[in-house]
């Protein structure tokens, strides 16, 4: 028996999940778990010309909630505004349209817009007051702007307060995105359009840091796309719910030492192919892989006190990567073992 059986969610075991049976596309247009499915439900309910004048407006809505929480909230609005022409009357479209509206000005409020055919430039002033502002954060408010970052998909790496390149990258990347001049310095209407996106990144997969207290794991979970499944030895498996790609989370916690959490690593490297996009780091006690196999990705983490081994391991379709990335990246970064308690406290090969 390998030590690779540490990680036995094998891929296997996740293609056995299969797509979950889907609902009909009204319903899954009411669903607001997953927006992209939301979104082509509703449009596909919008397109099929077999609806009433109230399910279209209902439709419409939906979908500009989906946009809403995207982030995308001009796309939201004229939803919105569709569904009031279907149905004059419908006040919830039309609270919807105002917070909208709302966090629109506010975002859009995060630049000087000129044109749109180039991103502002700030003005001297402006940065060096950017600058300034920055000087005052402490480590914990640097550390919440790079975990704001984190959710919008630019920041990549361990919340570690220090402003480095990555963190500068990825504030440059971020006011590109929402059409701001690149300085890599935040503006405080910057950082209120960044907060506001971390907000409904954090919202539209339910992620909330629970004590899991049968491993011994605090860990950040979306309780909106994972459901506990089965729990087996060492391991503690979820299962994706009704309405997201299919995906497994597994926890793992077991008595054990440097030398597990070192054969632990290896063998997931050894799970590698030719070709596979990779990433692995090993520190003094932990370590990460994540990498690509055939059509889903796989992130795995590990960490050892010298006396109890705990990591996660997730997969996802590779298609699906920008939902699931930046939960992987936060699920990491909560990452605390919770010593003297263990799922299983046989070391691996005690069985062999």
């Amino acid at each position: 028996m390998r030590h690779t059986a540490v990680f036995a969610v094998t891929l296997a075991a996740l293609l056995a999940l299969g797509a979950p049976a889907r609902a009909g596309m009204v319903e899954d247009c009411g669903q607001d778990r997953d927006p992209d499915l939301q979104i082509g439900n509703c449009t596909a309910v919008i397109r099929s010309g077999q609806y009433s004048s109230r399910i279209l407006a209902s439709a419409y809505n939906n979908r500009g909630n989906a946009y809403r929480n995207l982030g995308d909230y001009r796309r939201a609005i004229e939803d919105y505004d569709q569904a009031l022409r279907f149905d004059p009357g419908f006040a919830l479209a039309s609270d919807n349209r105002a917070l909208a509206m709302d966090r629109l000005n506010r975002s859009e409020g995060a630049c000087r817009r000129t044109g749109r055919s180039s991103p502002p430039q700030i003005l001297p002033g402006e940065l060096q007051a950017a600058k300034e502002l920055e000087r005052t954060w402490g480590e914990s408010t640097r550390r919440g702007v790079q975990n704001a970052l984190l959710w919008t998909g630019d920041y990549i790496a361990r919340l570690d307060g220090d402003f480095g390149n990555l963190t500068r990258k990825a504030i440059r990347s971020f006011q590109a995105r929402n059409g701001c001049s690149p300085s890599g310095y935040l503006t405080p209407p910057q950082i209120e359009s960044l907060e506001l996106q971390r907000l409904a990144a954090v919202d539209n997969v339910g992620f909330h840091i629970i004590d899991e207290m049968k491993t011994g794991i605090r860990i950040g979970i979306p309780e909106k796309i994972f459901q506990r499944s089965t729990e087996a030895g060492r391991f503690l498996r979820f299962e994706s719910s009704p309405g997201f790609p299919p995906a497994v989370l597994s926890l793992v916690s077991f008595r054990g030492g440097m030398d597990e959490l070192i054969a632990m690593y290896y063998d997931t490297l050894s799970d590698l192919k030719d070709g596979d996009a990779a990433y692995h780091v090993f520190r003094e006690d932990w370590f990460v892989v994540s990498y690509k196999d055939g059509g889903h990705r796989v992130y795995s983490h590990g960490m050892s006190d010298g006396e109890e081994v705990k990591g996660f391991m997730m997969f996802w379709p590779t298609a699906d990567s920008m939902l699931f990335e930046p939960i992987s990246l936060a699920m990491f970064n909560s990452f605390k073992p919770l010593v003297g308690i263990v799922l299983e406290s046989q070391t691996p090969g005690t069985n062999d």
